[in-house]
C-alpha cells in the first residue's frame, strides 16, 4: 500500500487518492526501477512497457516513477498538448528545483526588439546577447534548468529531445527515460530522421533537385563544400556589419538558419546507411527511412539505462516497430476502471466510405452525422472526419451548420478547441486532428462520431513501401487512431461518452484486426443495427 499521491508533493486538490489500478501500476514500475545494488546486474528487463487506458493517470505515474526511484528522469510526449497537460497537472512552480519543462526555441519569446521567438534570436549568429548574458532569456533559462543535475524530472517532447541531442549540447545525463504516447514514437522518429529539400533551398548554390533518383549520398557530398562556403561568407559579412555599427534583423538570422538547415540535411544524406524511400512532390523531394526503429537506440534511447514506454494503445507491435526485442521488455496492462456501458463503441450501419464513394454515399454519410447530432440536442460532441476533405464535405452538406465549430488547419486547432470548451451551448467540434493529446471530460463532450476507418493513403510512397514489407501495418495504425480518438472524452469512472462509428468498413475491419486493440477497448464494442438511444446526460462537471 502506497500513501496517497499528494504525500509525494502533488496537489492535494487534484490528487487526494489513487485512481483505480494506478497504485498497482506504480508499484510495478518501482519494482522494476529500484535496484538492490548498483554493483549487481539488473534483475528486470531494461524496457518496462505499460499499457494504460485513457484517463488512467499516466502523467502521475511518469512523474512519480522518476521522483520515487531517485533516477534523473526525462519524460517525452508526442504532442505539445500533452506536454501542456504535464505542466498544468503537476505543479512545477511548487518544485522548481525538481521538475523542469523544455520545448523548442519557437515556443519562447525573444527579448531583443523585433525578434519574435528565440529561434530567430541574434545569439544564433554567434553574437553576444545582453539579455542572455544577464540571465533573462526565457529559452536559455529553461534550458539551463533542464540541464541542472539537481533537476530530477525533465518534461520535453520527442522532436525537441531528438534535435537537442543531435544538433545541440543535449540535456545532460539521465538514467530513466519515460516515453509517453509511445505508440507515436515510431512516427516521431521517422519525421525527425527524414530529409526534405525544396528547390528554393538550392537556388543559392546554383543547383536543383535531380529529375531522377540517383546516389543521394554522393550528390549530397558534392554540395556540402558549397553550402559550407556560403555559410562562412554570410557569417563573416554579418560580423563585419555588426562591428561597423549596423543593426541586424530577423531576416539576417533566418538567412543563416536556412543555410545551416540545408547543411544539416546534406550532412545527413551524405552518411545514410539504411534503406530510404524517395518521395517527389512538385518542387521538393524527401527521403524517409523505411524502418526508423533501427535507429531508435542511437537517436531516441541513447543508452539510457532504463526506459519506460507508456501508451493507451501499447502492444507488442509498437515495441517491435521501435526495434525492442521481446526478451528486452516486460509488459504490464492496466485494466480499465470505466464501466463499458458508460463508454460503448457502437457501429451504426450507414455506408462504406472509401475513395470509391459517390456523391449520394457522402450525402447519406453527412445525413447520418446530422441525425446523431439532432438526437442529442443538449450535448456537446466531437466528429472525427479523419481528413480535411471529409471535414469540408460535412461542413458543406450538414443541416446543423449553426452548431458546428471547426478549423482550417492544424495552426488554429488550439483556438477552435478553446472556443469549443468555453461554450456552454451544445456545439459540435468537427476536426481531422483531435485523435490524440486532448481531453474533453464530462459535459465538455458526451459523444464522439468516428466518420471513417482511418487508413493511411498507401498510394503515398513511404506508406506503400512499408505496407509491402508489413501488410498489417496500415491496419495497426488505423486501429491505434480509432482507440485514441475514442478516449478523448472519457476521462474518469463517473464520466460517460458514447462512440459511434458510421463507416461500414468497421464491421470487417474490427473482426479481422481486433487484436491490435487493447482489451479494455474490446470490452466496450457493441453491435447495433439501428441508431442507439443517447446515454443519460452527465451530471458531474
Amino acid at each position: 500500500m502506497l500513501p496517497p499521491p499528494f504525500t509525494f508533493g502533488l496537489s492535494p486538490d487534484r490528487y487526494p487518492d489513487w485512481y483505480p489500478g494506478q497504485e498497482a501500476a506504480l508499484s510495478w514500475l518501482l519494482e522494476g526501477l529500484l535496484e538492490e545494488s548498483p554493483k549487481t546486474p539488473p534483475t528486470t528487463p531494461r524496457f518496462l512497457a505499460l499499457s494504460a487506458p485513457t484517463g488512467s493517470g499516466k502523467s502521475v505515474l511518469a512523474v512519480l516513477s522518476g521522483l520515487l526511484s531517485g533516477r534523473r528522469t526525462l519524460i517525452l510526449t508526442a504532442t505539445k498538448g500533452l506536454q501542456d497537460q504535464y505542466r498544468d497537472s503537476v505543479s512545477f512552480a511548487d518544485s522548481p528545483t525538481l521538475i523542469a519543462d523544455i520545448r523548442g526555441q519557437n515556443a519562447y519569446p525573444c527579448r531583443i526588439l523585433d525578434y519574435p521567438t528565440a529561434e530567430d534570436g541574434p545569439c544564433h549568429l554567434g553574437f553576444s546577447c545582453p539579455v542572455r548574458d544577464r540571465g533573462r532569456c526565457p529559452y536559455y533559462n529553461a534550458l539551463s534548468q533542464a540541464r541542472m543535475t539537481a533537476t530530477q524530472v525533465v518534461v520535453s517532447n520527442y522532436t525537441c529531445w531528438l534535435a537537442l541531442s543531435k544538433y545541440g549540447s543535449g540535456l545532460g545525463d539521465f538514467n530513466l527515460l519515460v516515453c509517453d504516447e509511445a505508440h507515436r514514437a515510431f512516427d516521431c522518429l521517422s519525421d525527425f530522421l527524414s530529409v526534405n529539400i525544396r528547390n528554393e533551398e538550392l537556388l543559392p548554390l546554383g543547383a536543383s533537385i535531380p529529375e531522377k533518383d540517383l546516389d543521394w549520398s554522393t550528390w549530397a557530398r558534392g554540395l556540402l563544400p558549397r553550402v559550407d562556403g556560403l555559410l562562412s561568407a554570410l557569417r563573416s559579412d554579418l560580423n563585419d556589419r555588426y562591428r561597423g555599427g549596423f543593426s541586424l534583423s530577423v531576416r539576417d538570422t533566418r538567412s543563416v538558419r536556412r543555410l545551416q538547415s540545408l547543411l544539416n540535411k546534406l550532412e545527413r544524406l551524405a552518411t545514410i546507411s539504411t534503406e530510404w524511400i524517395a518521395t517527389r512532390r512538385f518542387d521538393n523531394f524527401s527521403l524517409t527511412p523505411l524502418w526508423p526503429g533501427t535507429q531508435a537506440e542511437g537517436s531516441l534511447f541513447r543508452s539510457i539505462p532504463r526506459v519506460v514506454l507508456m501508451s493507451a494503445t501499447l502492444t507488442p507491435k509498437a515495441l517491435a516497430l521501435l526495434d525492442v526485442p521481446p526478451d528486452a521488455y516486460s509488459l504490464y496492462s492496466m485494466p480499465s476502471s470505466f464501466p463499458p456501458t458508460s463508454r460503448p463503441v457502437i457501429h451504426v450501419p450507414t455506408v462504406r466510405l472509401d475513395y470509391r464513394s459517390t456523391e449520394s454515399d457522402l450525402a447519406l454519410w453527412a445525413a447520418r452525422i446530422d441525425q446523431i447530432i439532432e438526437q442529442r440536442p443538449d450535448k456537446k460532441g466531437i466528429v472525427h472526419t479523419v481528413s480535411y476533405a471529409r471535414r469540408d464535405t460535412f461542413l458543406h452538406l450538414s443541416r446543423n451548420k449553426d452548431r458546428l465549430i471547426s478549423h482550417e488547419s492544424a495552426s488554429n486547432l488550439a483556438e477552435a478547441v478553446s472556443n469549443f470548451r468555453r461554450t456552454s451551448s451544445p456545439m459540435v467540434l468537427v476536426s481531422p486532428s483531435l485523435s490524440e493529446g486532448w481531453d474533453f471530460p464530462y459535459s465538455d463532450c458526451e459523444y464522439v462520431v468516428i466518420g471513417k476507418v482511418p487508413y493511411e493513403d498507401t498510394r503515398e510512397p513511404v506508406s506503400r513501401a512499408r505496407a509491402e514489407h508489413d501488410p498489417e501495418l496500415p491496419s495497426y495504425h488505423a486501429m491505434q487512431t480509432i482507440v485514441q480518438a475514442s478516449g478523448r472524452a472519457m476521462r474518469s469512472a463517473s464520466d460517460r461518452c458514447e462512440v459511434i462509428i458510421i463507416d461500414d468498413n468497421w464491421r470487417w475491419f474490427y473482426r479481422r484486426y481486433h487484436p491490435f486493440a487493447p482489451e479494455w477497448f474490446q470490452q466496450a464494442v457493441v453491435w447495433n443495427q439501428t441508431m442507439p438511444s443517447p446515454l443519460a446526460k452527465v451530471v458531474k462537471r
